[in-house]
């Protein structure tokens, strides 16, 4: 049992820089390797300030998005997966779908990688 902190640094994503405010690992049963995440990174991307907050096991982690203008959550993912909103997307031939199963695929193989 024990914890790892990180009280600042980056990560880059598709090409987009995260500030990272908190990043917290604590591990907690000492029968497996489950690590409870706690995360705060924040970037800007075409002009939005984009936070991206994460809780809980890498099984089961729960992350929220928020943005500086406001935009739904759907506009958020797409801008983080591809730099671009849905709508610019939709105008492009893009799609939602294309930008959460990115963003999907990469948070699962950042984790797997992080964690075994």
């Amino acid at each position: 049992m024990g914890r790892c902190e990180a009280l600042g640094g980056e990560l880059t994503f598709q090409d987009r820089r995260f500030e990272i405010q908190e990043a917290i690992d604590d591990f907690l049963r000492p029968d497996r390797l489950a690590p409870h995440l706690h995360f705060i990174a924040n970037a800007t991307i075409q002009g939005y300030q984009v936070s991206l907050r994460a809780n809980g096991e890498p099984t089961a982690l729960v992350v929220d998005m928020s943005s500086l203008p406001p935009l739904q959550q759907g506009d958020i993912l797409a801008l983080v997966a591809t730099g671009q909103t849905s709508g610019q997307l939709a105008a492009g031939g893009g799609g939602i779908t294309t930008a959460s199963n990115l963003l999907l695929s990469q948070i699962a193989r950042g984790v797997e990688r992080n964690v075994t």
